[in-house]
């Protein structure tokens, strides 16, 4: 997929996203999947 099909990200959608990645852009791959696997909605789904 190219970005031109996508389209543009407004200013409002792109602060939101560089919010999320300034504070979660510092965990590597293994912490983000650790603190989503952790999190109760993905344990309750499987318990």
């Amino acid at each position: 997929m190219s970005s031109e099909e996508f389209g543009e990200i407004d200013q409002k959608d792109r602060n939101i996203l560089d919010d999320v990645f300034e504070f979660y852009g510092q965990f590597s791959t293994w912490k983000l999947r650790n603190m989503t696997h952790t999190e109760a909605p993905w344990k309750d789904a499987y318990e």
